[in-house]
């Protein structure tokens, strides 16, 4: 006889409800790179999977990798417990589901133990995709706390899994707050730790999978703008002290369940309108094609700044009568010089493309004023890092037309 997971739905191992993730780590942020941390190796220990059907994201299911991470958890002699697995249901109030299951057979055959593996592992597949949202919204590093917290009850080593398009929105992640999902990580992780809401996950490695992949009504993010989550929550999950951090580029599809608690749609920007003949300056924001990545000069998404550029050098080259400046402009974050230099830096990047699609570089104007433009919204915050939002909205580049 083999022990294998209970229904999802007729069973609650343990319900733990999660008013508020205070349990982030005490130690300042990661430095390190998210992106360029190596794939996770496989590891021993507990496995907590967090995720679940909610509105707006296509209904659970596990992916190819963790179906080789059961198979590793089940993979151990007749009479001997596998490794503790816990299911957490992520929607705007987190509960532990389904806690401390462990695989033990008393099979007397290799058949027999084969049979009950497959079936042990077709239970928790079973009740990944029937784990549904109880409670409206969606409150991802309340899920990830929980998820963290049911491993390290069992030691100080084991896995994470997120299964999730990872659009929070539940403060203080709530992407539904403009400009935050054009945020720069950094800033992001540093208004998180300032505010003690990173889940503590030392030690664990924790793997990402479907990021960035939405459900209508949710509109589905470009292509940039799912990079830039997926960057978003790699530098999360490294500073909240992951030992290995993985976002996979598993695609998860499909539509919605029904009849679920509503969750808030998340808005995309729209892309920026440039009336060449009003002589009307059009805000090329940090999130649109012209995004830059994070303290740097290089385009996020050149071929989309590229096709968005496009008219503006053909109507360059129409007449030599016709100048445009461009204007940078970034958050008030380091000294003036800094900022001066990085705003010159990203305008100068916006004229390199434009003078490649064409335009005449003599009749492109640049300059930078860092934080100090009319536009600016104070992005300082009273503990220190910068606010993510309003920090998003500060960088920019500015281009004023001018001629017929």
């Amino acid at each position: 006889m083999s022990r294998t997971l209970p229904r999802l739905l007729s069973l609650l191992v343990a319900m733990v409800l999660l008013a508020a993730c205070g349990g982030g780590a005490a130690e300042p942020p990661a430095a390190t790179d998210p992106a360029a941390m190596p794939g996770c190796p496989p590891t021993s220990g507990a496995l907590a999977l967090a995720g679940g059907g909610h509105a707006n994201g296509p209904a659970p299911a596990l992916p190819p990798d963790v179906e080789g991470m059961l198979a590793a958890a089940v993979a151990v002699p007749a009479g001997q417990p596998g490794p503790p697995i816990s299911l957490i249901e992520i929607d705007g109030r987190p509960m532990a589901v389904v806690s401390g299951q462990v695989f033990r057979s008393d099979a007397g055959n290799d058949d027999a133990l084969a049979a009950d593996r497959a079936q042990f592992s077709a239970d928790v597949a079973d009740a990944v995709a029937r784990t549904t949202a109880t409670t409206a919204e969606v409150d991802d590093l309340a899920g990830l706390d929980m998820a963290a917290r049911a491993v390290h009850a069992t030691g100080p080593t084991g896995t994470v899994v997120l299964i999730d398009p990872g659009l929070s929105t539940v403060a203080p992640l709530d992407f539904r707050r403009p400009g935050l999902l054009a945020a720069d990580p950094a800033d992001v992780v540093a208004f998180l730790h300032a505010h003690h809401a990173l889940p503590d996950l030392h030690g664990l490695v924790v793997r990402g999978y479907g990021i960035g992949d939405t459900a209508p009504p949710q509109p589905p993010l470009p292509l940039a703008q799912q990079a830039q989550l997926r960057a978003l929550w790699s530098a999360v999950l490294t500073a909240s002290g992951a030992a290995c951090v993985t976002i996979s580029s598993w695609p998860h599809n499909g539509a919605a369940g029904s009849g679920l608690p509503p969750v808030g749609l998340v808005p995309l920007p729209s892309p920026p309108v440039i009336d060449l003949g009003s002589g009307v300056p059009t805000v090329l924001a940090d999130d649109s094609a012209v995004g830059f990545l994070p303290g740097r000069d290089v385009l996020r998404d050149p071929q989309g700044a590229a096709d968005l550029l496009t008219p503006v050098a053909t109507w360059l080259a129409g007449d030599p009568a016709r100048t445009v400046t461009l204007t940078g402009t970034t958050a008030r974050w380091g000294d003036d010089a800094g900022q001066l230099d990085l705003s010159l830096r990203r305008a100068r990047a916006v004229a390199s493309v434009l003078v490649s699609l064409g335009a005449p570089a003599d009749r492109i104007h640049t300059t930078g004023l860092g934080s100090h433009f009319p536009g600016y919204r104070p992005d300082n915050g009273p503990a220190g890092p910068l606010l993510p939002e309003p920090a998003a909205h500060n960088r920019s580049v500015i281009l004023t037309p001018s001629g017929s």
